[in-house]
Parts: C-alpha cells; sequence; structure tokens
C-alpha cells in the first residue's frame, strides 16, 4: 500500500514537471514568434520620425527662400531722358559777347527768359551808373587839367602853362597843387568805377543765362534748409533751441 502511494505521488510529481516544462517552451516559442513583430514596431516608430524630420528640410528650404528674396539685386530705376534746351533758350556764351556793349547782355537775356521788369531795373542800373560816372569823370577831368595849367602857370612864372581863372592870384602855389591832386585823385577813381561798372554788366549777364537753363526743381541734389538745434535747457531762460542751416547733398552710387 505504501509502495503504490509512493508511486503514486511519483507519477504526479512527474506529470507537473512535464506540464511545466510544456509551459516553458510554448512561452518561449510565443516569444521567438512574438519578437518580429516587436521590432518591427520601433521600425515604423522610425519611419514616423524620420517623416518627421522630413519637415524641418522643408522649413529649411522656404526660409532659404525667405532670406534669399531680399538680397536679389535691385531693378534700377528708369532714368528720365535729358532735357533738351529749346532754341530759344539762353546761351551763357551768346549772352556774354552781346554784354561787350553795355546793356545787350541784358537785352538778351529779356528776349530769351528773363523777365522784362528785371531787364529794365537792370538796364536802368547800368545806363545810370554810366551816365553818372561819366558826368563826375568829365567833370574832374576838366578841373584837374585847369588846376594842373594854372599850377605850372604859377610855378614857373608863366613861363608854361595856360592862364585861366585860377591864375588871377586868389590861389597860391600850393594850393593849385593840392586842388590838381585832389582832382586827378576823383579822376582816376571815376575812371576804376567805370571799368567795374563795365565788368559787372559782363558777369551779370553771363551768370543770368547760365541761371535761365538752371534746374530749380524740388529734385536737387544740394538744398539748404533751416535745421532746430537742440540746446540744454537753463533754469534762466525757456529757450532751448537755435535755428541753423543744414546742407545736404545727394550722392549717386553707381
Amino acid at each position: 500500500m505504501v509502495n503504490r502511494t509512493i508511486k503514486t505521488i511519483c507519477a504526479i510529481t512527474l506529470l507537473y514537471l512535464f506540464n511545466i516544462s510544456s509551459l516553458g517552451a510554448q512561452t518561449e516559442e510565443n516569444e521567438l514568434f512574438m519578437t518580429p513583430d516587436t521590432i518591427i514596431a520601433p521600425a515604423d516608430t522610425i519611419a514616423i520620425f524620420t517623416e518627421t524630420i522630413v519637415a524641418p528640410a522643408d522649413t529649411i528650404a522656404i526660409s532659404a527662400d525667405t532670406i534669399a528674396a531680399p538680397i536679389e539685386p535691385a531693378t534700377t530705376p528708369t532714368k528720365k531722358p535729358p532735357v533738351v534746351a529749346s532754341d530759344n533758350a539762353a546761351n551763357p556764351h551768346k549772352a556774354t559777347l552781346w554784354a561787350l556793349f553795355p546793356g545787350g547782355g541784358q537785352v538778351y537775356n529779356w528776349n530769351h527768359g528773363d523777365k522784362w521788369w528785371i531787364a529794365s531795373l537792370k538796364l536802368t542800373a547800368i545806363y545810370g551808373g554810366f551816365g553818372t560816372l561819366a558826368y563826375f569823370t568829365v567833370r574832374n577831368t576838366n578841373d584837374y587839367r585847369d588846376f594842373r595849367e594854372a599850377y605850372k602857370w604859377v610855378s614857373s612864372k608863366q613861363e608854361s602853362g595856360k592862364e585861366n581863372k585860377y591864375t588871377d592870384g586868389s590861389y597860391s602855389e600850393d594850393q593849385l597843387k593840392s586842388y590838381m591832386n585832389y582832382y586827378q585823385t576823383n579822376m582816376e577813381w571815376c575812371y576804376f568805377f567805370i571799368g567795374l561798372l563795365y565788368g559787372l554788366q559782363i558777369v551779370e549777364a553771363t551768370v543770368t543765362a547760365h541761371l535761365l537753363t538752371f534746374d530749380i526743381s524740388d529734385d536737387l541734389s544740394f538744398s539748404v534748409k533751416p535745421l532746430p538745434l537742440p540746446l540744454p535747457d537753463r533754469s534762466f531762460s525757456t529757450f532751448n533751441s537755435a535755428i541753423g542751416l543744414s546742407l545736404r547733398y545727394k550722392v549717386q552710387y553707381k
């Protein structure tokens, strides 16, 4: 009886161990079959991450296009066609030649765009100046010659010079010499101012001819504008700014 019981227990034990080993083998087999599926899942995950990485590449390409856009060479603005002077435009060279005759340059500019009232004032000033200077030149020249002849008459004891109204004894030899030098100086100054006026009217005619064809539009390369200058605030004064001049010059780069 005891032996049968022992055999029964051994048989049950062997059966239990066999079942356990069978379950272990099946579990290992299932793990072997499940391993590829488990590996495939990370592969899909890697593929997903790979597709995710492609998106920043597109973003970088778009950013590169965006960056490249501002550095494209700017189109140069079309240049305005040069202004061709009309046949009636003033010519500075011709104005200078006309000005060799006093007032001729001003008349030339009058006929080529200068305002009539401005040209009239210029001609009045020119001919008025020449007339005034001519009068004083003649007067001082005559007085100088009279006093020179009287001085020669008195100083040489009537051996040279000519007798005139100044040789009646009212003037001494020194007075005659002083008046002679005085009128000589005035005469020379009159000749000087005549030459100066003659040169100025030539310069004025030439400059006016240039200005009649000068560009005075708003699109200038050089401009002068008032500029407020800030000053430190002071307790004794309410003014904290001043007025100055601003010079602006446009530089065109090729």
